[in-house]
């Protein structure tokens, strides 16, 4: 399968989202690679073996935070072949993208790419092609509770992951275009789900479907009156901010 190479632009909305360029993706991953091994060969020039074996006389104790888990609730999502717009509440803040992964039907063999959008970082865009070689460095390592992914899937796989919702979640947005999750099973309409940030974000967006055989759902504020009218579990949403911010979600 060919894949679209995802959404220079949402067909029914106002606003460009950012596209993904083909020469920022090999360079960023180009760079990642060679940072990460400068970075260990500095780090292990520096530290004496007591220290890279945990045994430093003047070593601190670890701690542990103990962290109230939300409800529990399994994930329950079949990705249909082609490219989808997903997020997935019950996730930890980050798995490996092997352990995810390992919770698919197929094991993972008929994802062909996933990509996640991030703005705070200089290469925004985050990805794992499976076409590239083993020895390859993908930049997306690692998939999440509070983010939204596109997957270029070449079949069908069924997701089944046993977690926990979280009770009231905060993500912070920036100023201009996010890729977030809606880490919730209950559907809310528009103006109730937006309501922390009704005068702050500008637009926003939901991909229907695939983007082969789907279309994008829009909303402007005021909340209300456009195609997206509700946010529902499973889905990933982009957000356009005039002004970073806080956006709550309920359980």
């Amino acid at each position: 399968m060919s894949h679209r190479i995802l959404p220079a632009e949402a067909r029914d909305g106002r606003e460009r989202l950012p596209p993904i360029r083909r020469v920022e993706i090999l360079g960023a991953l180009l760079f990642i690679g060679i940072f990460a091994i400068l970075s260990a060969l500095v780090l292990m020039s520096r530290l004496g073996p007591e220290v890279l074996t945990g045994h430093a006389g003047n070593a601190s104790v670890a701690t542990s935070v103990n962290v109230s888990p939300g409800t529990p609730f399994t994930c329950d999502y079949t990705f249909a072949p082609g490219t989808t717009l997903a997020s997935f509440p019950c996730l930890p803040p980050s798995i490996t993208r092997d352990e995810f992964f390992a919770n698919l039907s197929g094991g993972g063999g008929d994802v062909e790419a996933i990509y996640a959008y991030t703005p705070q970082t200089s290469g925004r865009w985050q990805v794992y092609n499976a076409s590239l070689p083993n020895y390859t460095v993908q930049s997306l390592s690692s998939i999440g509770q509070l983010e939204g992914y596109y997957f270029v899937m070449g079949g069908s796989e069924r997701l089944v992951y046993v977690g926990y919702l979280p009770r009231f979640t905060p993500i912070g947005l920036v100023q201009g275009w996010n890729l977030v999750a809606y880490p919730s099973n209950t559907t809310r309409d528009i103006a109730t789900a937006l309501a922390t940030i009704n005068t702050t974000y500008r637009e926003a967006k939901a991909l229907e479907g695939t983007e082969e055989s789907g279309s994008y759902l829009v909303d402007h504020p005021p909340p209300g009156g456009e195609t997206l009218t509700n946010m529902s579990i499973y889905h990933g949403y982009w957000i356009l901010m005039n002004a970073s911010a806080e956006w709550t979600v309920g359980p």
